[in-house]
């Protein structure tokens, strides 16, 4: 009798001990879930408030750069040089270079992105101007498309390639400086891209015809125009 009454004992004792270390783990399991959510709460609003710190930063830089005289010089001075391009009578060979520049370099691309055959016509530049200067900055640019933006100068001797001697070496390196990827120049008058510091297909292009009319950098322009 003594003996089954000590094995109850040491049973009971053993159940006992069971249900504390259950218990123990219960709460140790659910302490550590806590502060692991404690954890990723906080860091998730950490992120978020070095998220906005960072985009009110970029908006403060933004703004100081538009509203420097640099800029307020260059825009004035580009829209003028654009505008002395745009002349009847630009040689068509100037044209047919640039669209097979487009047929080769740029419309496979978007062939490959697209999935069909595009319409060249929704791309190639629309303006003399337009034409004028995407031959030299990027045709006739002897730097692959991601150091476009080293040329200063192509030599064609126009007052646009003057200003662009002048005022792109400063362009990008407050570009660099930023870390922007590009930086650009749009008159809100005409809807267009008079400058851009990396010469994509959208310089001198319209924002407001064509296939950047949908674009943020459209809606932006459109805002600030009104």
């Amino acid at each position: 009798m003594a003996a089954k009454l000590f094995a109850v004992l040491i049973l009971l004792g053993a159940v006992a001990v069971l249900i504390t270390g259950v218990l123990g783990y219960v709460r140790a399991r659910d302490a550590l879930e806590q502060a692991i959510f404690h954890q990723l709460t906080t860091a998730r609003q950490n992120k978020a408030r070095q998220i906005e710190t960072y985009f009110r930063t970029i908006h403060a830089e933004l703004r100081l750069l538009a509203t420097s005289k640099m800029v307020v010089d260059a825009t004035r001075d580009f829209r003028a040089a654009v505008a002395e391009l745009e002349r009847p009578d630009a040689p068509p060979e100037l044209q047919r270079k640039v669209h097979d520049w487009y047929l080769s370099n740029f419309m496979p691309e978007m062939r490959r992105v697209l999935g069909k055959e595009p319409d060249l016509n929704d791309y190639v530049p629309t303006s003399a101007a337009a034409d004028y200067l995407q031959y030299h900055y990027i045709v006739t640019n002897p730097h692959p498309a991601d150091r476009r933006k080293l040329v200063d100068d192509p030599g064609d001797g126009s007052t646009y390639s003057k200003l662009h001697a002048t005022y792109h070496p400063l362009m990008r390196a407050a570009a660099t400086t930023v870390g922007f990827f590009d930086f650009l120049i749009a008159d809100p008058k005409t809807g267009r891209l008079i400058y851009t510091v990396e010469k994509e297909v959208d310089f001198v292009t319209s924002l407001r015809v064509g296939p950047y009319r949908h674009s943020n950098i459209a809606a932006a322009v459109a805002r600030c125009a009104t």
